[in-house]
């Protein structure tokens, strides 16, 4: 049974802190009716309206310029000048520091003067340009934090303060500097795919964190489905779509076909049969529409474990997890979030085989099995979520350092046979393939 949130316009006590660490991938440079549809019902809890808010944005108070500076006068792509900024503000900072990790915006972590509620010492300032920070030749609307605070407002005001994954809070948000500052999870936190990697988790806590991240998706996609007129604000995020449909679907094929470019493709070329290359071919032209012309589900846009920030308490257990970088959110395909989610921790399991194969299996069954117990999975979407898992093991298996160039070739052979025998898959198939996990209640 799919559960939907309740909606709520309060913006939540901050328990938790994070910083904004950016992965583009997604972005392709590494960087109305409050209706479900047919076949895939929502149940909204009793007593929960399902579209609480407007479509009008929730920026309020948020958007009052810190400094009252409508376009900033200061440089806050350096650490100077962000602490000049932040003067004689209540987020006047004794010290300021560069955040790596990404490379689309200028993030810093604020050691506060004066804490904020009397307890809060850090806080995260990101600070966007119209551009790639990394690849400045690359436009990046700077309009992206809009959609980011209007999908951290939303999401915060309904998840459960006791749930294990959070997003972080806004406290300010200047439009005119394009500057949000938000909650920071603290120098100790890690990334997902680090923690992974490293062989952070036991087996029990893979458990609690696939079944976590799971659920907290799946609700994601129950109340952007149940409350259709929040979506109205994530209308304008085209160049979201665009940049997503781009980056995976746009050269899918050529990755296949000895025009890729990509040097672990290369020498010799990594080529496959022309019946699968024509599939290939069909699938991204097809994807890449349905992924443009989307227009019913809310998705957080680039659900990676690079965008998860791990929290231990002093125990080393798990504390939090904190969910970053919401400006991809936007109107898309659920099943493609999915399929993202999952092909990037079978990468843990498949490329750091020593430390991730027992967790990353651990991790998959229960999110598969959390996420479809709070959203009804149909076939489409299981269909989209194999379809994607495919493609992310052959566009992003051999361009992002996971391995070494063999295992690389063989992880994007892998995807382009996924690829080929899923796309068209029926429900018996669908159940044995590597993203059954989803559909065990069927």
């Amino acid at each position: 049974m799919t559960t939907a949130p309740s909606t709520s316009t309060e913006n939540p006590p901050a328990d938790t802190l994070s910083p904004s660490s950016t992965h583009t991938t997604s972005a392709g440079v590494d960087m109305g009716d409050s209706a479900a549809p047919e076949g895939n019902k929502v149940a909204v809890p009793e007593g929960s309206a399902s579209t609480t808010h407007t479509s009008a944005p929730l920026l309020g108070s948020l958007n009052t310029r810190v400094g009252d500076q409508s376009e900033s006068e200061y440089d806050l792509t350096t650490e100077d000048g962000v602490r000049s900024y932040l003067a004689e503000t209540p987020f006047a900072s004794a010290r300021v520091e560069t955040l790596s990790g990404g490379s689309a915006n200028y993030v810093y972590r604020l050691w506060l003067e004066s804490p904020l509620e009397g307890e809060i010492q850090t806080a995260v300032l990101k600070h966007t340009k119209p551009y790639v920070r990394e690849f400045k030749h690359v436009a990046f609307t700077d309009e992206r934090q809009v959609f980011e605070v209007e999908a951290l407002k939303r999401v915060a005001s309904w998840v459960p303060k006791d749930s294990l994954v959070q997003v972080p809070r806004v406290h300010k948000f200047d439009y005119g500097a394009h500057a949000i500052i938000m909650d920071d999870a603290g120098e100790g936190s890690v990334t997902l795919k680090e923690f992974m990697k490293q062989g952070g988790p036991t087996v029990d806590m893979a458990v609690q964190i696939g079944k976590g991240i799971g659920e907290f998706l799946g609700s994601v996609h129950a109340w952007g489905t149940a409350n259709r007129a929040e979506l109205e604000v994530f209308q304008g995020h085209t160049q979201g779509k665009v940049l997503g449909a781009r980056y995976y679907y746009g050269r899918l094929a050529n990755f296949f076909s000895g025009k890729s470019g990509e040097p672990k493709l290369e020498d010799p070329p990594l080529l496959v049969d022309d019946a699968t290359l024509a599939v290939l071919k069909e699938v991204g032209e097809e994807t890449s529409q349905a992924l443009q012309s989307a227009n019913d589900h809310f998705v957080q846009g680039d659900f990676w474990p690079g965008n998860m920030l791990v929290a231990l308490d002093k125990e080393g257990q798990l504390k939090r997890i904190l969910v970053v970088d919401w400006e991809m959110a936007r109107i898309g395909i659920p099943g493609v979030e999915v399929g993202q989610f999952a092909a990037e921790i079978y990468f843990c399991g498949r490329f750091h085989e020593d430390v991730c194969k027992e967790t990353s299996k651990a991790v998959l069954d229960n999110f598969f099995a959390a996420y479809s117990a709070k959203f009804d999975v149909t076939d489409e979407l299981a269909r989209r979520a194999l379809v994607h898992f495919g493609t992310h093991l052959a566009v992003v298996g051999p361009t992002v350092g996971w391995g070494p160039k063999d295992i690389s070739r063989e992880v994007a052979l892998e995807g382009a046979k996924i690829i080929a025998g899923g796309h068209n898959a029926e429900l018996a198939l669908l159940k044995e393939s590597a993203i059954g996990g989803l559909l065990n209640g069927r």
